[in-house]
């Protein structure tokens, strides 16, 4: 199934029932509406996504080899919700085109993963807010998952040095990381983040967590960013 986004670019859902095609497109749309319809998408290997459920993978996970843009989700069948959230944490990759820097040094990828985490409730905060099914089961979804995965926790100086170690060695998203996630997206609620996940691509790696974030902080768009916001909270200016 063929879905139309932005520029020439398009999503197709592989591997899917009838009633997931007629169901899934609505998140595929609003996760592209509020990153690539605002901020355009930035230099892919391809303008074809494919998107498809593998259900002998053991997580979901953009694909970082191939030469064109491949998604693979182990969502259970007929579950748009666990779609949108699964489809827009590995959107959040394929955005910042995470094939250029997986498992090299110096790119902090926890970072990145608490950026994809607050993809995946930006894109569920915008599916609630549609009528009917989406907007009684979607805020449920929130509050029965989100709220308690990503909890509101005060994160400062004293949060960043407790959890520096788990932070630079983490590769996914873990539960330490979550609430980075939600202060994300409840600072930046119109998902003006979504720039600065993009910006990630053309910023060098960097060992040194203030450099790296002032390098990044640099290359995002002008006001409230998320490398300021990390700057100010971890107290490392």
């Amino acid at each position: 199934m063929k879905i139309d986004l932005w520029n020439g670019h398009s999503a197709y859902l592989l591997n899917f029932s009838p009633d997931e095609r007629n169901n899934y497109p609505l998140a595929v749309k609003e996760l592209f509406r509020l990153t690539a319809g605002r901020h355009g998408f930035p230099t892919m290997r391809s303008r074809e996504i494919y998107v498809f459920r593998n259900s002998f993978d053991s997580a979901p996970r953009y694909l970082d080899q191939p030469c064109a843009e491949f998604i693979s989700l182990t969502v259970s069948e007929n579950k748009p919700l666990q779609f949108a959230y699964q489809f827009a944490h590995e959107a959040s990759h394929l955005l910042a085109q995470n094939w250029q820097r997986f498992q090299k040094p110096g790119y902090h990828p926890w970072i990145e993963e608490a950026l994809c985490g607050a993809h995946s409730i930006l894109c569920l905060r915008e599916l609630s807010k549609h009528a009917g099914w989406w907007a009684t089961e979607g805020a449920k979804f929130l509050t029965d998952y989100i709220d308690k995965s990503y909890p509101i926790s005060a994160i400062d100086s004293n949060w960043y040095q407790i959890n520096q170690g788990h932070l630079s060695s983490a590769s996914g998203l873990t539960d330490i990381i979550k609430p980075l996630s939600r202060l994300i997206a409840d600072e930046f609620p119109d998902g003006q983040f979504a720039a600065d996940n993009m910006a990630l691509i053309p910023t060098p790696p960097n060992q040194d967590l203030q450099d790296y974030l002032q390098a990044w902080e640099a290359r995002c768009p002008a006001g409230a960013t998320v490398p300021a916001l990390f700057l100010s909270l971890f107290g490392i200016v």
